[in-house]
């Protein structure tokens, strides 16, 4: 059981015209590759990211009405007094 026979059939090793046309495709299809699972993981990244900063901005408006309403609280019970 040999392989590399047909290795040496799908990628030559000498330096051919047809043999560099054939590398130049296999390494046009792997940097789109690249490209693609980057420009996915930017896109997953910012999409999270986006949604802490929506999580907080929540927080924020809820921690800020909390304090408006204690405060107004506070200066209803010492006008009260």
């Amino acid at each position: 059981m040999s392989n590399k026979t047909s290795f040496n059939d799908f990628f030559p090793t000498d330096n051919s015209s047809r043999t560099n046309l054939k590398y130049d495709l296999v390494a046009s299809k792997f940097m789109t590759g690249v490209e693609n699972h980057q420009r996915n993981q930017y896109n997953n990244s910012a999409s999270v990211g986006g949604v802490f900063i929506l999580i907080s901005a929540f927080f924020q408006i809820f921690f800020g009405l909390i304090l408006i309403i204690f405060g107004l609280l506070r200066n209803l019970y010492k006008s009260l007094r």
